[in-house]
């Protein structure tokens, strides 16, 4: 487990490791993005993509062939891995890219949020559930009275509307202090709900049975489409 500062603790002995590691781009804690993927946890800041070689203890700068999504920003960035494309779904405030592992490519989706979601397309925290192909946002948000689970669906670049009851029947809402994440061992997506919670929530997600709303962009919800 690597953190921005430039420690890694070592989970299988259970401490962290006595050496440092060189961070070589800029950024800080609120700047800069990390996820894990298979090849290697990256790093996102100002300086662009770095995968963190295990073996050498090293960050190695990604290559990018593309426009790049301008730089994180704490509360309103977001950064998931895709094991179904193996890519990355990056956001900053209202634009979503895709980044090709395997290629170096960068793609921005000419896609725009719905109004539900203000100026952030994913929000900060995330996860991408493979077995529905589906990108869960943690935040709930509130359409009509009642809150709701945000998608966003790679493949058609839409976003849909999702009712997700929880075990013990009440309505929660979710915010910065929450995080989010998806385990691939366990087929889960895991939700810690926080400092003014503590609890952790466990969701597997079946396409073939949720009721799915789309959501119009923001432009047509202001003509009225």
């Amino acid at each position: 487990m690597v953190a921005v500062h430039g420690r890694a603790y070592d989970v299988a002995a259970r401490q962290w490791r006595p050496e440092r590691i060189e961070i070589p781009f800029r950024g800080g804690v609120m700047h800069t993005a990390f996820e894990a993927t298979p090849r290697g946890a990256v790093a996102w800041s100002e300086d662009g993509l770095f995968r963190f070689d295990a073996k050498k203890m090293a960050f190695v700068k990604l290559p990018i062939d593309g426009p790049m999504t301008p730089q994180p920003w704490c509360d309103g960035s977001a950064m998931c891995y895709d094991s179904k494309r193996d890519c990355l779904w990056l956001s900053a405030r209202a634009e979503i890219s895709r980044y090709d592992l395997a290629t170096g490519k960068m793609t921005r989706l000419a896609v725009s949020p719905p109004a539900v979601l203000g100026g952030f397309a994913l929000w900060r925290e995330q996860a991408h559930l493979p077995e529905a192909d589906l990108i869960l946002l943690m935040r709930r948000f509130k359409i009509g009275d009642k809150p709701v689970n945000i998608v966003f669906d790679p493949a058609a670049e839409k976003y849909f509307a999702v009712e997700v009851p929880f075990s013990d029947g009440k309505e929660y809402t979710f915010s910065w202090s929450s995080a989010l994440h998806y385990d691939p061992a366990l087929k889960v997506a895991l939700l810690h709900a926080g400092a003014n919670d503590g609890r952790v929530w466990a969701l597997r997600l079946d396409r073939d049975t949720l009721k799915l709303t789309e959501l119009p962009p923001r432009e047509a919800e202001k003509k009225g489409g």
